[in-house]
């Protein structure tokens, strides 16, 4: 599992929250060609199915990196979209961290003692100082060039409490937000901004703007592959 980290934490989902604990766990002591047998000895005192998938699915890494001479591991993704928010994360400039951390957090009060218990927050993307002014960034690997290609209100709402929850963390900042999707550059970017609207079509003025940028996804990938800086015409 350290290993994974290591080499594969950039585009793993849902692993970045959880790098401090597993990397607190011990590596092996056994020799590499062990492993295998170690582990799926454990299956006959499993009966979870996620702790059995588990098992087999580390045995088909470790098979899968000793197969490589150069110690290589040959991956694919079914979903680009973590991709494309780390080449975004990498090529824009001025990004800061940390903010996720100071973000509020839903929770609940115990009965018995009223303490709280936090749980999970929010996660935004990436997050752009400019000056007194910070934008949240939602990279987004849709089509957008219709209304069937587009991210779905749980996505406008997700933006709207980063906004929020944003405004609280840095009440002296200015915030914005957007949408960033990739494109091809032949053609005209189909939408300048998403929002909360009223039946008349009017926007709902208690809700932000959620701005829509396209960004050339060759542009990106040079940056990305010179390990360059590119505002991408997003900031």
């Amino acid at each position: 599992l350290r290993e994974i980290l290591e080499k594969h934490s950039w585009w793993l989902g849902g692993i970045s929250s959880r790098k401090a604990e597993l990397r607190s766990y011990p590596a092996p002591k056994s020799p590499r060609t062990d492993w295998i047998r170690i582990l799926r000895s454990y299956r006959q005192t499993l009966y979870a199915s996620r702790a059995l998938f588990l098992i087999e699915a580390l045995c088909d890494y470790i098979n899968g990196e000793s197969g490589e001479t150069a110690g290589a591991f040959l991956y694919g993704v079914e979903d680009f979209h973590r991709i494309w928010e780390q080449m975004l994360r990498k090529v824009l400039p001025n990004v800061q961290g940390g903010w996720n951390a100071m973000l509020v957090k839903p929770g609940y009060i115990r009965t018995s003692d009223n303490s709280v218990v936090l749980k999970e927050g929010m996660e935004t993307d990436i997050v752009v100082g400019l000056g007194e002014n910070l934008r949240i960034i939602d990279a987004k690997y849709y089509d957008a060039t219709g209304p069937n290609s587009v991210p779905g209100w749980p996505d406008l709402v997700k933006q709207i409490y980063y906004h929020e929850a944003m405004k609280i963390a840095a009440p002296t900042k200015s915030i914005t937000n957007c949408l960033v999707f990739p494109t091809n550059g032949r053609h005209l970017p189909e939408y300048r901004s998403a929002g909360v609207f009223l039946p008349d079509k009017s926007p709902s003025p208690e809700f932000p703007e959620i701005g829509c940028h396209y960004a050339d996804t060759g542009r990106v990938l040079q940056a990305y592959v010179n390990r360059s800086k590119d505002d991408l015409g997003v900031l």
